[in-house]
């Protein structure tokens, strides 16, 4: 559910076209023994666009490029209780389940990389540096 806005549009949401980009886990900020090259997907959202909400599949790990990011949760009464900003270099959505917990959207225009969570678990299965860095 990778939705965001495109420069330009309507406040409507509209999907980003995907931008694959090869990278290393080093790009990422990710310590490794082997630094293995990885597929990123660069995507940018407009501000308030959501890039996930909460219980949605947590199928990925995502980096603040640019910009910046504000995860929260709705309360019954509709106030909004923020869990944390993510700013440049920040990644989130890093779960220990299998859903979010938390909606993250964007705070104003945002650049956002993700790395598919199967990618970054079969690396970590084999490279105990990149595990002991997904742990801190």
């Amino acid at each position: 559910r990778n939705l965001g806005r495109l420069r330009g549009s309507s406040p409507m949401l509209a999907r980003v076209p995907d931008r694959r980009k090869t990278s290393t886990l080093g790009d990422l900020g990710f310590d490794s023994a082997s630094n293995p090259i990885l597929s990123l997907l660069e995507v940018e959202y407009r501000k308030e666009a959501e890039i996930f909400r909460e219980k949605d599949p947590a199928e990925h790990v995502y980096q603040v490029k640019w910009g910046a990011v504000r995860s929260y949760r709705l309360l019954l009464d509709g106030r909004r209780q923020i869990g944390v900003f993510h700013l440049m270099g920040d990644i989130f959505g890093l779960e220990n389940g299998e859903r979010h917990r938390f909606t993250a959207e964007a705070v104003v225009d945002t650049g956002v990389r993700m790395i598919k969570r199967e990618s970054l678990r079969a690396v970590a299965e084999t490279d105990a540096v990149v595990a002991r860095n997904l742990l801190t």
